[in-house]
């Protein structure tokens, strides 16, 4: 408890844990770098997925909570519960009845948000002309753009984004947010 009447009470909740005795120094070399440094590029496997943007890693906990705090906060908006009623609506389809679970929404939309990051990421890395906006991840200015796939326009790709249910946080009262989270992902994908 703090003793001071304005101090804060922080919570700390263990996210990972990990027994030197039983590393080699190469692992733990990149534990280290990975948590403190990332200086290492590490190969993109299923298993470092998960971990790095899974349900239960930093990102999406932090992430998903910011954008939960702002859906509860807009959702009774008509463009935000249009939104949330045709996701709904597809989701009865497939499930038998609709959905009622705003965090399953923001779970949506973290993921479609990393599946977009990696998709720009892998244009970026994967043509012999230079990506238009440099190396990823793309400048915050355009990360708008990209949420809304308008830049994946832009390279000719029609169709593989368009305003979806999930590009909301490119909307304008819902930018920052978007910007914050597009980078935050790009940075640890980058």
């Amino acid at each position: 408890r703090p003793r001071d009447a304005d101090a804060t009470l922080v919570r700390l909740i263990p996210l990972e844990t990990l027994d030197w005795r039983t590393l080699e120094p190469d692992a733990i070399y990149l534990w280290l770098d990975r948590i403190l440094l990332r200086r290492e590029r590490l190969k993109p496997t299923s298993e470092l997925i998960v971990r790095e943007f899974g349900l239960n890693s930093h990102a999406y906990r932090t992430l998903s909570q910011r954008m939960l705090a702002f859906w509860q906060r807009h959702r009774h908006l008509p463009h935000y519960a249009v939104l949330y009623n045709g996701w709904a609506k597809y989701l009865s389809i497939v499930y038998g009845a609709p959905p009622n679970d705003p965090e399953l929404f923001i779970r949506h939309t973290y993921l479609a948000t990393l599946a977009k990051l990696m998709a720009w990421q892998r244009i970026c890395r994967g043509t012999a002309a230079p990506c238009p906006y440099g190396a990823p991840p793309c400048p915050h200015e355009d990360m708008p753009r990209l949420l809304n796939g308008k830049l994946f326009h832009e390279q000719g790709i029609h169709g593989y984004i368009e305003d979806d249910f999930f590009a909301w946080l490119a909307r304008p009262d819902a930018q920052s947010l978007g910007v914050e989270v597009a980078t935050r992902l790009s940075q640890l994908l980058h």
